[in-house]
């Protein structure tokens, strides 16, 4: 997947008198939470214009400042025209790389397609923007994989091992853009479970399908240890963070968690809390005195999870099969370093902190409505989860 080198963000156009148009590039701007790095890009009054590249049809809507265009990553022109392609070398300075296959049950080589060789034709490209001064890699926390302790914001050079391929993809295109001599900023997400201030869109993703599971007893057991913390942050903080990322520019290679860090709640905290809503919010949980999952070791669970699928039960067996992809990295507990994230929040004014039992209460609140109150509804969140 290697990129020819060219340090072209190094070689500053001549200035002049006439100001040149300045363009920001978004990929992944139409995922789950990609309309936050759309938001978090207009706070910005540096650009002209927010380009966004989509896989899915452009809307026939024209918005003011945005311009969305019908893009494939996996092809080397990207799929886009000449005069497209003219026209982003010579405008966008700015690029924030957030388009990925995160479909955790897709195999190795599928999600490479995307996350790898999409990665170094879109790098290929910024290198060759004569104003390019920032490239803003989107990532996730769960890129140290099966590491344990403090994690700092450093990449890892020796590779962690994943409970799923996707979360290796990204790691590896990490490294692949850190070695390409961008002007990289790396932004790692934590899991997005809920929003403090918005009307939430629907989007699922596994972790709201795990208290789904709980939430029907699908599940009765987790694969936890007492140290493991749950570090989740809201929706809008992404956008916020990236409005500051943006405002900031690149300073030289900086990396930032956006995670809860030491202030993340403890596993045993997060199923106190989910085990006071679900009784809340439900008169069964009430009445019947139902109680959390058991938190067990990794080979209780995957003796759990074949006894499970040994049985054949069509839900059953789909959710154990779909758990072993991502709840086994509960085992293996870690600390996010937020230090530059505080830094970033500190010089507008601010500080970085999660409500995370509102959030997750919200959370809660929002799925028991559009799903769990009605129990057809597993097979379209299991759907949604294989999409």
């Amino acid at each position: 997947m290697s990129v020819p080198r060219k340090d072209a963000w190094q070689e500053k156009p001549a200035l002049t008198h006439i100001r040149m148009k300045r363009n920001l590039l978004i990929t992944g701007g139409t995922g789950s939470i990609g309309d936050q790095f759309v938001r978090g890009a207009l706070l910005n009054e540096a650009f002209d214009e927010v380009w966004i590249l989509t896989h899915s049809k452009p809307p026939a809507l024209a918005t003011p400042g945005l311009r969305f265009i019908e893009a494939d990553l996996r092809r080397s022109d990207l799929g886009l025209t000449p005069h497209t392609i003219a026209d982003i070398k010579a405008t966008v300075s700015t690029f924030i790389h957030a388009g990925a296959n995160t479909n955790i049950t897709h195999s190795l080589s599928t999600l490479r397609l995307t996350n790898l060789s999409g990665t170094a034709h879109l790098i290929y490209l910024a290198r060759h923007c004569s104003l390019l001064e920032q490239f803003i890699l989107v990532s996730a926390t769960q890129t140290a994989g099966n590491h344990q302790g403090p994690m700092p914001e450093r990449q890892f050079q020796k590779a962690p091992s994943f409970d799923n391929a996707m979360m290796q993809t990204l790691w590896e295109r990490e490294i692949m853009c850190l070695e390409e001599g961008l002007p990289l900023d790396i932004l790692r997400i934590a899991p997005v479970l809920g929003s403090m201030r918005e009307t939430p869109d629907g989007t699922l993703n596994p972790w709201h399908l795990w208290l789904g599971w709980m939430f029907k007893g699908l599940l009765p057991l987790l694969p936890a240890v007492p140290e493991t913390r749950f570090d989740f942050v809201p929706k809008e903080s992404v956008g916020i963070t990236v409005a500051h990322i943006l405002k900031q520019g690149f300073r030289g290679h900086d990396a930032y968690h956006l995670s809860q860090g030491d202030q993340a709640p403890p596993i045993t905290s997060v199923l106190k809390s989910v085990l006071k809503t679900f009784r809340r919010i439900s008169g069964e949980w009430r009445d019947n005195h139902r109680s959390i999952p058991a938190t067990v070791d990794r080979e209780t669970f995957c003796q759990f999870q074949q006894n499970v699928m040994d049985g054949g039960h069509p839900i059953y067996s789909r959710v154990a099969d779909q758990a072993l992809y991502f709840l086994p990295s509960l085992l293996y507990p870690k600390i996010f370093d937020t230090q530059n994230l505080r830094t970033l929040y500190a010089a507008e004014g601010q500080e970085f902190r999660v409500d995370w039992e509102q959030c997750l209460t919200r959370t809660i609140e929002r799925l028991a409505v559009q799903y769990w109150k009605n129990r057809s509804a597993i097979t379209t969140e299991i759907a949604m989860f294989l999409r």
